[in-house]
């Protein structure tokens, strides 16, 4: 059911070049790949992503590229198992942009397939690409670095020695996650502050609003991975699953959902007002609960929907 429904979402932000949507439908087409060994430690879907069979990897990227062909967005990235390695690759505007296990940045004409220009980072497996300022800027991502180039003058531009996990839909907001915890950028003044510190967990899942005000991370036991377990997990004995909301303007972590202790991932409503949960189990007055459940981000307060 729900491999359908994303299908038909997949297809719908297609058609109607929804970004959103479409980034959505990917992440729970991906999660519900296959997979040789998974292990639920409290939410309803598979989650240890160690070992995805190639060949339905490969068809999904397929059909992500293909998508993104007829709808033009800016950025779409794509993680696969190649032969020597994974590979990371976004296309955006006149560009095709891939990067190996091995921290090579190779930028290419999308049309001609013409190499433009090769960049060179730690050896190490590259894990995002992200293409910003109208394409004028490169910033590739590995566990413990990331860097900025100027696509014009393949200068470097800058650096942090942190992973970066993804930007906000207005590009002015990034997230990273390291030792100290998890942390908030404003690109490209790159001024900082704290979300959280670390226990432990790393991301596994994120969300930012639609109106970038607040920030969804699931995190989860064995991550983040090392290179020779990416993109999987690292093997954990026991493991946990907690979600946190982050109210970006404050840059505070939002304690009355913690509290429900939510072990699953959720969606922020279209008009950015809610956080609604399917099938979640959470905790009212120290009882577990299971049901659909709508969190209000203006009053901090959930309801049960169903």
């Amino acid at each position: 059911m729900h491999t359908i429904n994303s299908l038909s979402i997949l297809r719908l932000a297609c058609l109607n070049k929804d970004l959103a949507a479409f980034s959505f439908a990917r992440l729970r087409l991906r999660s519900f790949i296959p997979l040789i060994r998974s292990r639920d430690t409290g939410g309803r879907r598979p989650r240890l992503h160690a070992s995805r069979p190639r060949s339905s990897l490969v068809g999904l990227n397929a059909l992500i590229v293909l998508c993104f062909m007829m709808t033009g967005h800016n950025i779409s990235q794509v993680q696969a198992d190649g032969s020597q390695g994974r590979v990371t690759e976004v296309m955006a505007g006149p560009y095709q942009v891939t990067g190996d296990n091995k921290g090579g940045v190779v930028v290419s004409d999308k049309a001609s397939g013409r190499r433009i220009t090769t960049f060179q980072m730690k050896e190490a497996v590259v894990r995002g690409i992200f293409l910003l300022d109208d394409e004028k800027v490169l910033c590739a991502t590995e566990r413990d670095l990331s860097v900025f180039w100027d696509l014009r003058t393949e200068k470097k531009l800058l650096q942090i020695d942190r992973q970066i996990y993804g930007f906000s839909h207005n590009r002015q907001m990034f997230f990273t996650y390291s030792s100290d915890g998890t942390s908030l950028y404003r690109y490209p003044d790159l001024m900082i502050c704290r979300l959280s510190g670390t226990t432990g967990e790393g991301p596994e899942e994120f969300e930012f609003s639609p109106d970038d005000r607040h920030l969804a991370v699931v995190y989860a036991t064995g991550l983040p991975a090392n290179d020779q377990n990416y993109p999987g997990m690292n093997p954990v004995r026991r493991g946990i699953r907690y979600t946190k909301l982050f109210d970006l303007q404050t840059c505070h972590e939002i304690d009355e959902f913690s509290k429900l202790n939510v072990r699953q991932a959720g969606e922020f409503s279209p008009d950015s007002r809610y956080y609604d949960l399917k099938g979640a189990f959470i905790s009212l007055n120290q009882v577990s609960l299971q049901g659909a459940w709508r969190f209000d981000l203006a009053t901090r307060s959930v309801v049960k929907l169903d």
